[in-house]
């Protein structure tokens, strides 16, 4: 199965979201380190997600491991920064984490999609 850039788009989509986590979720607006780690980790996502989607090479999966790392940290991280009792903000993030570094990681050892060249004669 070749891998198609429906994973890298929705990779992205994934950091986005956690970048407007930064200002949408509740738990953002009361801490302000989750506030830039929503920001900055989300950026993160979208860059890996974005560049891959748009690397016609699609020769490295190191992006796509860092997203999946990122994301993995984004579904932990409820419990690390004390904001798992906001019901709401934990399962939102949780998913999105997971969504993300499953992506990211299905991508990254997805086979790649080479172009074929026509045989000129």
């Amino acid at each position: 199965m070749l891998r198609t850039a429906w994973r890298e788009w929705l990779m992205a989509l994934v950091g986005a979201w956690f970048m407007v986590s930064a200002w949408a979720l509740a738990s953002a607006a009361k801490n302000s380190g989750v506030f830039w780690n929503f920001l900055v980790f989300g950026l993160l996502i979208l860059i890996a997600g974005v560049w891959t989607a748009l690397d016609a090479s699609r020769e490295s999966s190191w992006r796509e491991w860092l997203a999946a790392l990122f994301s993995a940290w984004q579904a932990v991280s409820p419990w690390v920064f004390g904001f798992s009792h906001m019901t709401t903000d934990t399962w939102v993030t949780f998913l999105a984490g997971v969504i993300g570094a499953v992506t990211a990681a299905w991508t990254a050892i997805s086979p790649t999609e080479r172009p074929t060249e026509s045989a000129s004669s």
